[in-house]
This record gives structure tokens, C-alpha cells and sequence, in this order.
């Protein structure tokens, strides 16, 4: 994939993008998501870097889209919780974002591309599944890896279960519309406890 899009990963270590030594340090937000239904919600992402930040002697870094409406959301919560411990990531190439997620000391991530990437430097990675299935879009290499699905989801009515969404893949999912979203910033701030020594 890497090399399709002309990034040269020639000078990556050879387990693929597993980024070896060095300080970890931050941990990163991916708030990045082409869909609206496979993002979370900017409250939580609020209020999960507070508990952080009491926890963590570390800067958060958020990772967002570019769409305006991810943009905005990456301001929203640099906004709630300081610029001095918040850092937004804006309009890197690629290959420049991945060796910033392979310097992680954790990375929390919506269902997107970027969680793959991460994951496959060796970073320990959280998955946020709002609206898709785990089962089928989990990275392939799941050593640091754990994830937070949201039950509702259950409860799709027109859920494609072979393909791991929603038939309302690019607009609003009944189920979110109806019962929202039940992951929450405390049971991810758990999972982080696991991965963050």
C-alpha cells in the first residue's frame, strides 16, 4: 500500500514498519475517520485525555482528517485541554506520519487506516469500533493491540454482518441514531493502563 501511494519504505527496519529504540513519548488521538459513523464522539475524546493528563506524564497528540469537520473536532479538544499538552498533527505526508505513530508511547484510534499503520510499527494501539466490526477490520498484527466495540451496534438493522458495517456505511447508521455510542473514555483508559508500563 505504501509503496503505491510512492512512499519509499526502504529505510524502514526489516519487520516491516516495527520501529526499533529511542524515547517513546506522547500518546496519540487518531481522530481521523472517512466516516462519520466510525468516529467518536469529541466529548469523549475530551474527556479521555483529562484522565490521561492526571495519569500520564505525557503530551497528547491528536491525528485528525482532513475534512473541516475532523479539523474542527482536533481544535475542540486542543482547545478543552491546552495547547501546552496538546500538539494537532496537520497535513504530513505519510511516510512522516508513520514514524511519528512508530515514536508512541500509545496510540487510541477510530476504525481507520492509521490504526493499521500504527499497529504495524509495534506501537501498542487501541481500536475504537463505533460502527464497524472488530472481527473483520481488527489489524493483522494484534501483539499490542486491544479494542472497544460498541454493543449497539448489535442492534444495526442493516448491518452487513459478512462485511463488518452498516448499508448506512456514509450516512447516519440507525443504530448510532437511535442508541448512540456506548464505548466510553474510562473503559478505554483502562485498556490503556494495560499497554502503558
Amino acid at each position: 500500500m505504501l509503496q503505491q501511494q510512492g512512499v519509499d519504505i526502504s529505510h524502514y527496519e526489516s519487520q516491516w514498519l516495527y520501529i526499533h529504540g529511542g524515547e517513546k513519548s506522547g500518546i496519540g488521538f487518531g481522530m481521523a475517520a472517512s466516516q462519520k459513523n466510525k468516529r467518536w464522539l469529541t466529548h469523549k475524546w475530551i474527556e479521555l485525555a483529562q484522565k490521561l493528563l492526571k495519569n500520564y506524564d505525557q503530551k497528547i497528540i491528536l491525528f485528525h482528517g482532513l475534512s473541516q469537520e475532523e479539523t474542527d473536532q482536533a481544535i475542540e479538544v486542543q482547545k478543552s485541554i491546552g495547547s501546552s499538552r496538546c500538539e494537532m498533527i496537520n497535513h504530513q505526508e505519510l511516510s512522516r506520519i508513520t514514524i511519528m505513530l512508530g515514536k508512541l508511547k500509545c496510540f487510541i484510534s477510530n476504525d481507520t487506516g492509521l490504526l493499521h499503520i500504527c499497529s504495524a510499527t509495534g506501537t501498542p494501539t487501541i481500536g475504537l469500533y463505533t460502527s464497524t466490526d472488530r472481527n473483520i477490520w481488527a489489524p493483522y498484527n494484534r501483539t499490542n493491540f486491544l479494542y472497544c466495540t460498541n454493543i449497539f451496534m448489535e442492534k444495526c438493522p442493516t448491518r452487513k454482518i459478512h462485511c463488518g458495517n452498516c448499508f448506512h456505511y456514509y450516512d447516519p447508521c440507525p443504530a448510532i441514531t437511535q442508541h448512540g455510542d456506548n464505548i466510553n473514555p474510562e473503559e478505554v483508559s483502562e485498556l490503556i493502563k494495560k499497554l502503558v508500563v
